[in-house]
């Protein structure tokens, strides 16, 4: 997609909508080519920013509303995506997906911004944005810091977020491309189309303020 004079836009989608949500399966091997293809197809052109585009996120902070009083309950969500992409996000600019029924920003260090759009029309997860805490432990590892079980050996686990931001309000988001290269501002809309955020997503970190 072309953005500019030697600038361009490549997303790349994965079919993300299988998998568990707390836990690591047999599932993850049948899902890694799929993210595999993607690495090759996003890697670095001049001039080109590569977005992935999946259903499930890789760091998507699900809420503690969902815990069923489990002890060793890590309040990450798709952790078999999250593990079936380990070592697989370094050409991405951003990471898109849904599935978390909010609007949330998630910063891994190291790694691209995940943009949780998923406050489009279906009915939050939970409407207390205090059961969205970041999670003591990164993702691949449960609340008691123990590894997950059946964790494949090339995934270890990813330090816990350096940036959460969640927003409960139904919207959308508009993408605008700043200036330079690598540089994009969103605009968080609710349904008739009010700013209630602005976001800046500068490189690999996306930041967001509320309106």
């Amino acid at each position: 997609m072309p953005i500019s004079a030697g600038r361009t836009l490549r997303t790349v989608v994965v079919d993300s909508a299988n998998g568990r949500n707390s836990e690591v399966t047999s599932w993850t091997p049948k899902q890694r080519p799929a993210y595999e293809k993607a690495d090759q197809l996003s890697a670095p052109v001049r001039g080109q920013e590569s977005w992935l585009l999946t259903h499930r996120p890789m760091f998507g902070v699900d809420t503690t509303a969902e815990s069923s009083g489990l002890p060793s309950w890590n309040n990450w969500t798709s952790v078999d995506q999250t593990a079936a992409a380990y070592g697989l996000t370094k050409h991405y600019n951003a990471m898109f997906a849904s599935h978390v029924h909010v609007s949330q920003i998630v910063q891994i260090p190291g790694q691209p911004a995940q943009v949780v759009v998923g406050n489009g029309g279906s009915i939050p997860d939970s409407t207390d944005l205090t059961t969205y805490p970041l999670p003591k432990y990164g993702p691949l590892v449960g609340g008691d810091g123990v590894p997950l079980d059946n964790t494949p050996a090339y995934a270890k686990s990813y330090p816990t977020a350096e940036y959460l931001w969640t927003k409960i309000k139904y919207g959308y988001v508009v993408a605008q491309p700043g200036a330079k290269a690598d540089k994009w501002n969103l605009q968080q809309k609710d349904f008739t189309g009010k700013v209630f955020a602005k976001c800046q997503m500068r490189g690999k970190k996306t930041t967001c303020k509320d309106v």
